[in-house]
This record gives structure tokens, sequence and C-alpha cells, in this order.
């Protein structure tokens, strides 16, 4: 049975320089997720390195609810175990394709900050997959009750209010889904 990865990134800034707080990456096939991984990154090694905090995103996390932005910032490892955590999570995985929503933020900033602490990126370029081109196949198939059932398992499903790893799953909802209805 096909594979893939479902990753997300929490930031404190939308550049490809950002400061990442969490990645949270989960496993998902057409019966759902399986293997999960989480890891926080130590912020203050990043700031070292010049990775960069955007005002306006510091801004929106401080409208977030206080136990979200605890959580955020709560037991962070250093920055080349986290991203080695990550990349042997994928390679464990086999090494399949890695969706996000919006390979111009996740991707890119993981491969910035990869290449700034001078380590292997999580996975190859061509791993790179965007969810949002999933909507995008579903609403071409002008198939009325497929896109129903899609935007309905959208609007099931609870975002993970900014924890990495919750979204990754909510993201990994979707995918299984999607998968379950190419199999019919």
């Amino acid at each position: 049975m096909k594979r893939v990865i479902s990753l997300d990134i929490e930031t404190l800034d939308t550049a490809a320089s950002s400061v990442v707080l969490s990645i949270g990456a989960c496993v998902v096939d057409a019966n759902g997720i399986h293997e999960t991984v989480h890891v926080r990154l130590d912020i203050q090694e990043q700031i070292n390195k010049k990775r960069t905090i955007s005002a306006s995103t510091l801004i929106w996390w401080m409208n977030q609810d206080a136990a979200v932005r605890k959580e955020s910032t709560r037991q962070s490892s250093s920055v080349t175990l986290a991203l080695d955590i990550v990349g042997n999570f994928i390679l464990d995985a086999g090494s399949p394709h890695v969706f996000v929503k919006g390979p111009q933020f996740d991707a890119a900033i993981l491969d910035d900050l990869c290449d700034d602490f001078g380590v292997d990126r999580v996975c190859h370029f061509t791993s790179w997959r965007d969810l949002r081109t999933l909507t995008d196949v579903i609403e071409w198939t002008e198939n009325e009750d497929l896109q129903f059932e899609w935007f309905k398992v959208q609007n099931e499903i609870i975002p993970g209010n900014h924890d990495a790893l919750a979204d990754a799953k909510a993201q990994g909802s979707l995918i299984s889904w999607f998968m379950m209805e190419v199999a019919k």
C-alpha cells in the first residue's frame, strides 16, 4: 500500500530564513495515520545563526491562546538533532512523498534551515507535495458528490491549534481520505 508523509511546521516568520518552533509529521496511507514524530527546536540556537523573527508573526502568536504559546516553546532539542530525527523518520518510512500545505513555506523553510546548519535536507526536493493540489484536483473533477465529501471531511477535522503534529495529522486525514477515494 502506498504510504506518504504529512508534515507541518510552526515558525516565527514567513520568510525562508524563519526560526522554526516545531516540526510534526505522520505516516499516512488509505487506512489512516500511523507513526508520528514531533520535535521542538532550540530558538536561541537559530537566532545565533541569524534566522529571522518577524514582528507580525510575533503579534499573531501573542493573539493565540496562552496554552498554545507555552506548548510551542517547551522542551526543545538542538536544531541538528531535531532535523536528524525528522530526516530519519522520513527515511525509515521509505522516503515517500512528503505533503505540506504550501511547499514554498514548509519545504522552503526546512531546506533553508538544513542549509544554515550544514545538515542534509530532510528529504529530496522531488519528494515535496502540496496538499492544496489535492483540493484543486477534487474541484477539477466537477463531480459534485466527490466535492461535497471532500469539503465535508475538511470541516470534520479540527485543526491542531497551531501544534505542528496535530496539524500534520489533520492534513494526513485528508490525504488518507483522498487515497481511499482514488482506490475505489
